[in-house]
Parts: C-alpha cells; sequence; structure tokens
C-alpha cells in the first residue's frame, strides 16, 4: 500500500476513541473495506507490457557481442500460415512505436499480417557508441568514434538473427523487410547497394547519407550490377526540415534523399520499385514514425 493510502486510514482511525460500541463496529467494517479497495487499486499497479510479445538474447560469436532482440507476432498469429518479417534497428525507441502503430491497420485487414523484429544494441555496450560501430561502413579521418564494422553487423543479422527467427516463428524467408532510420538507414542503404538480396523490401527513414563525404554513393555502379536482375521495393522517406546548416559544413538529407531516389529509378535495374517521400513540417526528430508506418502501409497494404 503507497504511503498516501495508510495516511487516510490513518486519519480514520484518530476519530476512533470518540465513538460508542455501534458506531466503532460499523467504523471497523467501513475501515477494513477501504483497506482491501485501496490495496485493491496499489495490486492493479504494474507495468505496461505489449501483447504478443518475446524478447531473447542472441549471442554473435564471432565478436561475443549479446543483442537483445524483441519480437512481435500479429494477433491471431496460426502456425499453419507463412508471415513476412518487418525488421528494424534501434529497437529501443524504434520498436515499440512500430509494433503499436501497425496492430489497427492489421486488425482491420487495411494491412497484411506480418511479424515485427526489432533488434537492439549490445546488452554490455553504450547504445550510441554501438549504434555508430554497426551502421557505418567505413572510419572517416579525423573519426573518433569507433566505426566501420557495418559487414560484421549484417554477418549477424543475416546469419545469427535470421536463423532464430525462421527456426522459432512461421515466416516466409522470401519476404523480409528491414526498417531503419538516420544511421540505421544508412546500413539499410549499405545493405542494399552491397547485399541486395538480403532483404525483399527497404524502408530507408532520413537516411544519413552524408557520412564520410557521402561514401555510399561510391558503390552506386557496383549496386547497379547486382541488381539488375532483383526484384526489390525501396521507400525512401526525410523530413521537410531536415537540413543543417552552419559556418563549417551543411547536411540536406532532403538531397541526399532525392539523390539516391535517382540512383535507384536508374532504368538498368528493371525489377525495383522507389518511392520517395518528404513528411512535411518534420525534422530529424520527429520524422521516423510517419515514414515508418506509411512506409509500411506502401509495402503491405493499399498504399500508392
Amino acid at each position: 500500500m503507497c504511503p498516501h493510502s495508510y495516511e487516510r486510514v490513518m486519519e480514520y482511525e484518530s476519530s476512533y476513541n470518540s465513538l460508542g460500541n455501534m458506531d466503532k463496529h460499523m467504523y471497523m467494517k467501513f475501515t477494513l473495506a477501504l483497506m482491501l479497495a485501496l490495496a485493491s487499486v496499489v495490486a492493479l499497479s504494474k507495468p505496461y507490457t505489449m501483447d504478443n510479445t518475446d524478447s531473447v538474447v542472441l549471442e554473435d560469436k564471432e565478436t561475443n557481442r549479446k543483442y537483445e532482440v524483441f519480437i512481435r507476432i500479429p494477433e491471431g498469429y496460426d502456425q499453419a500460415k507463412k508471415y513476412p518479417v518487418v525488421y528494424l534497428t534501434d529497437a529501443w525507441y524504434r520498436f515499440p512505436i512500430v509494433a503499436a502503430a501497425v496492430q489497427i491497420p492489421i486488425l482491420t485487414k487495411s494491412m497484411e499480417s506480418f511479424i515485427v523484429v526489432g533488434i537492439s544494441k549490445d546488452v554490455n555496450e553504450d547504445r550510441d557508441d554501438a549504434r555508430v560501430r554497426d551502421f557505418t561502413p567505413t572510419t572517416p579521418t579525423g573519426w573518433k568514434k569507433k566505426s566501420g564494422e557495418a559487414d560484421t553487423y549484417h554477418s549477424f543479422v543475416s546469419g545469427v538473427l535470421f536463423d532464430y527467427i525462421d527456426r522459432s516463428y512461421s515466416t516466409d524467408p522470401k519476404n523480409r523487410t528491414y526498417v531503419g532510420g538516420s544511421l540505421g538507414g544508412l546500413w539499410g542503404a549499405y545493405v542494399l547497394f552491397k547485399y541486395p538480396e538480403t532483404f525483399n523490401n527497404y524502408i530507408l527513414a532520413s537516411p544519413a547519407l552524408w557520412f564520410d563525404n557521402h561514401f555510399i554513393f561510391g558503390l552506386e555502379k557496383q549496386f547497379i550490377e547486382k541488381a539488375r536482375n532483383s526484384s526489390i521495393n525501396v521507400y525512401l522517406s526525410v523530413g521537410e526540415l531536415e537540413v543543417i546548416k552552419s559556418k563549417d559544413f551543411e547536411i540536406n538529407m532532403v538531397k541526399d534523399a532525392e539523390r539516391l531516389y535517382d540512383v535507384l529509378n536508374n532504368k538498368q535495374i528493371g525489377g525495383l520499385r522507389v518511392k520517395n517521400v518528404v513528411v512535411d513540417s518534420a525534422n530529424h526528430d520527429v520524422s521516423f514514425p510517419t515514414s515508418s508506418i506509411m512506409g509500411l502501409f506502401w509495402l503491405f497494404g493499399g498504399g500508392s
């Protein structure tokens, strides 16, 4: 029972001795009922949990890193059915947003049912340090944080993680989607360019394409050769206000997304479908929820 509950009971007890025997009997019954009611209220207070979710820690034997993974299965999950799987990074933030936002569209059948898998950081590491290391493909000159392990992270995701999810749930291995934002969007673009077969669909929200002097665009020719006969869907999205200017540099994520769209819209890649969307009045801090849910609606619903 919380301290305020005890205080209310003590207020009643302070006047107890001034009552007659009959009044005392009624008073005691009332006090007992009050205490039971307050105890019931306190007992109902428990941490919020999302329905149909699991969590697991998976170890990457090559690096000895232990990644926490969150999984949400759709309402009415049927083991006899094969489900698409949506994988997303930065799960500490993005998993609750995506897993919650898709519930109503799936229930109303506005969107196809799928499993959501959120990959969080190594359980023993700082969140920001881990994501900079895992999501970046290079180490820029003068860069102080550890970086450049995008390939190592890809090996974990495409190996250990895919294997666990496909063994543990009823999945369609031919229908995998990636959702990533900011540096996670950069990692998604890197995987698309270097390992395009990893996912069938890519939702790249505000991708940090500026990293290392736009290194990602140096992979354009390699990507065109690898993806020439691929059937891939790419949803690009960035906030209208995602432009940072200073005396020393300028980051214009809107123009960077347009540049990536032009690369992906190359006629030499016959099986690639791409869409680029600018979220009105949104900056880098708030664009992801809209980008992710609209991207998923484009892929799994009636979005055009």
